[in-house]
């Protein structure tokens, strides 16, 4: 059972994380091992990192188990759907005009039949334009550069040199490498804001340059509005 598989992998990390991770030097074939009770039911990142742990240094592995720990602490994705509780609708429901979906305000269906868009089934057929995965499945380590990535980070320090073409920078780490959010202020006052262990959510293109990993302007998300695969809309509207 999955569930079973789920629950033996948060024992085995409890275990070894008892006494500063005492036993894990001594323990071989850790990566491995989570790996396969993971592998129907973990994000991608996180088994690329589980694939080179036995390799890692001590330090290296601890600080994936956190991360580890801290993600089983939260639903995983599920491949299964059950449509068994879905209410069914006769086909004709997909025809019905907007003017009598009482879901919608009116500003609303303005809005969708200036779009052309006068029935549920026409909608279906307004697809957008491109969608922005801003799900948690990257860490720093795995993504890979010209990716546009969210990545939960925390802060270590911040800088600013007037001579760089980016001079406002703030180095960040999330436990598998260190990243810099670079930024074109004039001045170092929104540096401020920045202050050391503050944990962030950020979205943008990863970048790397002589070994070191960026992002310039990223966009700052709530931590509640990360997880979502966002659509995005060519809407042209008249009047």
């Amino acid at each position: 059972m999955l569930t079973d598989r789920i629950e033996k992998a948060r024992k085995l990390i409890g275990e070894l994380s008892e006494g500063d991770y005492r036993r894990l030097g001594r323990t071989l074939g850790v990566g491995m091992y989570l790996f396969n009770l993971l592998k129907d039911s973990l994000e991608p990142s996180y088994l690329e990192l589980l694939k080179d742990f036995d390799r890692l240094s001590l330090e290296k592995k601890k600080a994936i188990l956190r991360s580890l720990e801290e993600r089983l602490k939260h639903p995983l994705p599920s491949l299964e759907v059950d449509f068994s509780k879905v209410e069914k609708k006769p086909i004709s429901a997909f025809f019905k005009p907007l003017e009598e979906l009482k879901s919608l305000e009116e500003k609303e269906k303005r809005t969708l039949k200036a779009l052309g868009i006068k029935d549920l089934y026409s909608a279906l057929w307004f697809a957008p334009l491109r969608y922005e995965d801003r799900r948690l499945l990257h860490t720093i380590k795995t993504a890979k550069p010209g990716q546009k990535i969210a990545l939960k980070l925390k802060v270590l320090s911040t800088g600013y040199d007037p001579k760089e073409r980016y001079p406002a920078r703030v180095l960040c780490e999330d436990g598998t490498d260190r990243i810099y959010l670079r930024f074109r202020y004039k001045d170092q006052r929104p540096l401020y804001s920045f202050r050391r262990g503050q944990e962030l959510v950020v979205y943008g293109r990863l970048k790397e340059f002589g070994g070191e990993k960026y992002m310039v302007h990223p966009e700052f998300l709530k931590e509640e509005d990360s997880g979502r695969i966002l659509p995005f809309y060519y809407i042209r509207v008249d009047g």
